[in-house]
């Protein structure tokens, strides 16, 4: 796989990605030797940090092989020949090209015995960036509702006691006090 990109995988990518190398240990084959590569030049992040334009798992991209536009696609984990025409799993080569790659990058791959040139053109939705609005949205719309304090407001109403009148020195009426 030539590229102009290292990938950008989650570590959630990186841990399915293993494990299906693990299956593939002893192959040699193209995609075996793609595994092996995403693998060793990945930057792996962590779920809140990867970039919106990464394409993850899940996410729904928009690509180009040899200059024909394909998709939008899902990339999923599942595998076999009964996937629907929007997905394309990671268990072919196009679906783990795919993977790790962001908005502008292209990448070479070898498919059908020929060589294609893959272009990502946009990352539509990315499990991870979506998650990261749903919380920020949550965030600001508690930040906008009024602050309530959710103890009891008690006031008294007990009427305020005169004070007794204690006569001054200037004052020759002693009053009450004198009886």
């Amino acid at each position: 796989m030539s590229r102009e990109f290292f990938s950008q995988l989650t570590t959630k990518d990186v841990s399915i990605l293993t494990t299906i190398l693990e299956r593939y240990e002893d192959q040699a084959d193209a995609f075996a030797t793609l595994l092996r590569e995403k693998l060793s030049h990945a930057t792996i992040y962590f779920r809140d940090d990867i970039p919106g334009d990464a394409v993850t798992l899940n996410s729904r991209v928009t690509y180009r092989i040899n200059g024909r536009i394909e998709g939008p696609h899902l990339v999923v984990q599942c595998q076999g020949e009964d996937l629907p025409d929007y997905a394309v799993s990671i268990h072919t080569i196009r679906g783990l090209s795919l993977l790790g790659l962001a908005e502008g990058e292209k990448t070479t791959i070898e498919e059908g015995g020929k060589r294609h040139s893959l272009y990502i053109e946009a990352v539509e939705f990315q499990p991870e960036a979506n998650a990261r609005l749903l919380q920020e949205a949550t965030l600001s719309s508690r930040a906008l509702r009024p602050v309530v304090d959710p103890s009891p407001q008690i006031l008294t109403f007990k009427p305020k006691q005169r004070a007794a009148r204690i006569p001054g020195p200037d004052d020759d009426d002693p009053g009450p006090f004198a009886a």
